[in-house]
């Protein structure tokens, strides 16, 4: 189709889902739009939840899922701060400001996707 760059965005559960993509795929997919709304994997009780991923707690749950996204540009919602772990990755790969944090209100959420898209 010529398309000469690609974006991955996931809101809702299909958050996660964008960010597993994103982590395997590399750079393939240039920017991804990624919320968590803080969740975790850490936090299901019962192992037939559909959002349960086997071995993402032992492997560093959503923060470590993110650090695989590194370093691209990645836009993500749901987060008061990166995790340690996200931080330290996208620092230890020297784009750091490749990585935007939404602070806005839920009623904003879609809006400001399309607008980091559209940068």
């Amino acid at each position: 189709h010529g398309a000469t760059k690609v974006s991955l965005v996931g809101v809702g559960q299909a958050g996660l889902w964008a960010a597993a993509a994103k982590a395997i795929v590399g750079p393939a997919v240039d920017r991804t739009a990624i919320e968590t709304a803080g969740f975790r994997f850490g936090s299901l009780t019962e192992f037939d939840d559909p959002q349960f991923l086997p071995g993402a707690v032992k492997y560093g749950d959503v923060p470590a899922l993110l650090a695989l996204c590194a370093p691209s540009e990645v836009f993500i919602l749901g987060e008061k701060e990166l995790p340690a772990v996200t931080k330290a990755s996208w620092q230890s790969s020297g784009a750091i400001k490749s990585a935007t944090l939404f602070s806005g209100e839920a009623s904003a959420k879609a809006n400001s996707i399309v607008q980091w898209l559209s940068k």
